[in-house]
């Protein structure tokens, strides 16, 4: 009887500790997502119910055993349990002299080498790097048609719109392409890099095409084109490919009234303009928003979870950045110059609105839109198209572009966001990750676990981990741009960031935040798209000094300082860049690229591993 007693005492004392544990985590949970609705009734009969429903389970699980029958002889017994309170106080302890040793000790390392970066300057709250407020009325960023991009989910003070505003329209995002038809490879948009005009002639083929075919299994109906007029749909059967007599070709038609296009098939050039001239009014209205002087988007910098903070008009500039890099291309060679130039520097406008933003992914989207600028650019200097005056306004629209400055920007600021969030996982012991990876699809299972348990870490080990980013950044990823000497050092950027990626793959506790958020960072990017405005400033010296002599110099040397103040050099090697006269009358200018190699002008070709890019950077006539 007397063990029988015991046996139940257990087994309640047991059940209040899970009912207990329950409702403390029911509680912290409740807080965590923001509700202050759980009472103390709330919170009784939480434990009420988790005690008794692990009271009866553990009753009907264990004592029909008749090995818990003789265990319980010699376990429950007063003896056994003073030993087993003692043992458990001893365990206690030890954890919390561990928990407090970590802490200690991870925040005075942490402490140490923070320090150390901020004795010489170096600036590492995300505080320093947030862009300063600017006047609604003075703010591109504000205006209607860009709040369009972004007001959907984010009010004008960066707060979450919850649920999403779907009443907002996103005038922003320019759709250049058509639903559901396939583009063409030779609608290149971008290749100034390889020497390639984009082709107009496959543009506006597009734009005017009024069906696509393809082919679908034999004995399915397939879809025939519309009659003259006729945009609705027809449904025909066993239409015969002339090229297979065993299968059935099936022709989907599509209506041509996404973009207008003219009765009779003009030049290519105004065809594509016409196709864009659906966006007239938006762009029109943006034209009169970048006049503004100001630009910073409506960010929450100061959120509680700042692994979501982003900018969620990206892609809608980008969107608009294409469409505007097109209809230059096509102005150009509609010999309309002024409005080429007048989009160009719109487009930019567009890069320069995001100049400020202390994050990596929207440094990146400014590189690849200020890249889809240099297109028309391009193609207006190889057909020795532009004039005095508006290649020295070509070369104001580029003179703020320092990417290298940017580079560092981005490392700093990048560091200094990286080192938040890890910060604010501190504080809350990964709550706030953990609940948004749960919900996120696309983080794998493991992952998940891996944040689970990092809920458990010592303090002293968040701050491990902020000492693990802080290396990378610091030691690694910025000194491999010298901005003094404007020289990026690719070997040593490999030297010093490799033992650290080495070291961040060990199975250390605190290695996990590195490991996780640690990004592809390299200078490579920056280092390329420097070289091509550098490039670019060059060819507008070499077109001004032909435009005055008639023909190219056999040197640099001769541009500067009348046609340009310094000739830059090559950033991979402090070198000079490499440039002589073509037979055909044009020239070759390039950068020995990543892999500090002359390859005689040989565009660059990526390899599978970024560290062995071959080729040049190059910047050249078409050739062909």
């Amino acid at each position: 009887m007397k063990r029988k007693r015991l046996f139940g005492l257990w087994l309640a004392i047991l059940s209040m500790l899970v009912g207990a544990t329950a409702a403390g985590l029911k509680l912290s949970q409740r807080c965590l997502q923001g509700y202050d609705d759980f009472t103390a009734i709330n919170l009784l009969g939480w434990f009420v119910y988790c005690s008794g429903v692990t009271f009866i389970a553990l009753l009907l699980l264990l004592y029909p055993l008749r090995l818990f029958r003789w265990f319980s002889r010699w376990f429950f017994t007063w003896r056994t349990l003073k030993r087993c309170l003692l043992a458990f106080a001893g365990l206690l302890i030890l954890i919390f002299l561990f928990y407090a040793e970590e802490d200690v000790r991870g925040k005075h390392i942490w402490e140490r080498y923070k320090h150390h970066w901020e004795a010489q300057g170096e600036k590492l709250a995300f505080t320093s790097f947030v862009p300063a407020a600017v006047p609604d009325d003075q703010n591109f960023a504000l205006t209607p048609v860009v709040a369009s991009a972004y007001s959907r989910i984010l009010d004008k003070n960066g707060h979450r719109i919850e649920p999403p505003n779907t009443n907002v329209v996103n005038r922003l995002k320019l759709e250049m392409y058509r639903a559901n038809v396939l583009t063409s490879t030779n609608m290149l948009l971008n290749g100034w890099r390889i020497g390639k005009l984009p082709d107009l002639k496959a543009w506006q083929t597009y734009y005017r095409t009024m069906f696509i075919t393809n082919r679908s299994p034999a004995g399915m109906p397939g879809m025939a084109p519309p009659f003259p007029g006729n945009t609705t749909w027809a449904t025909v059967t066993n239409v015969i490919n002339p090229m297979d007599t065993n299968e059935i070709i099936s022709v989907e038609a599509y209506a041509t009234n996404e973009f207008p296009f003219a009765a009779q098939p003009q030049s290519p050039a105004v065809d594509v303009l016409l196709a864009l001239s659906k966006f007239d009014a938006v762009i029109d209205e943006l034209r009169q928003a970048s006049r503004l002087p100001e630009s910073r988007f409506p960010l929450n910098y100061d959120d509680q979870k700042p692994w979501e903070t982003w900018n969620p008009a990206a892609e809608s500039l980008k969107s608009c950045a294409f469409v505007l890099q097109l209809r230059a291309t096509a102005e150009m060679a509609a010999a309309q110059n002024e409005k080429a130039m007048a989009d160009i520097k719109l487009l930019m406008r567009l890069a320069e609105s995001i100049h400020s933003e202390p994050l990596l992914n929207s440094q990146e989207l400014r590189i690849a839109i200020i890249n889809l600028g240099i297109q028309p650019i391009w193609a207006g200097l190889v057909h020795h198209q532009w004039s005095e005056a508006q290649l020295v306004e070509l070369v104001k629209v580029l003179s703020n572009v320092d990417f290298l400055s940017d580079y560092v920007f981005a490392a700093r600021a990048e560091c200094a966001h990286a080192l938040k969030i890890v910060d604010r996982c501190r504080l809350d012991h990964n709550q706030g990750l953990l609940q948004d990876g749960i919900n996120d699809e696309d983080i794998s299972f493991q992952t998940r676990i891996e944040m689970f348990l990092m809920s458990a870490f010592p303090n002293g080990w968040y701050y491990l981990g902020q000492r693990v980013l802080c290396r990378a950044f610091m030691e690694g990823i910025l000194p491999a741009v010298d901005l003094h000497l404007r020289i990026v050092s690719p070997g040593r950027y490999e030297s010093l960031i490799k033992p650290i990626y080495s070291d961040i793959q060990t199975l250390l506790p605190w290695n996990f935040y590195a490991h996780f958020m640690l990004p592809a960072f390299q200078p490579f990017h920056y280092a390329k798209a420097q070289t091509g405005i550098d490039c670019a400033r060059l060819a507008f010296a070499l077109e001004r000094y032909r435009n005055l002599h008639g023909n190219y110099p056999e040197t640099l040397d001769v541009l500067a300082p009348q046609f340009i103040t310094v000739i830059p050099h090559d950033l991979m090697n402090g070198q000079p860049l490499k440039y002589r006269r073509t037979d055909d009358g044009t020239f070759l200018l390039y950068s020995v690229g990543w892999d500090g190699k002359d390859d005689g002008g040989m565009p660059e070709k990526s390899t599978s591993w970024p560290f062995k890019r071959e080729g040049d950077w190059v910047w050249q006539f078409p050739l062909n």
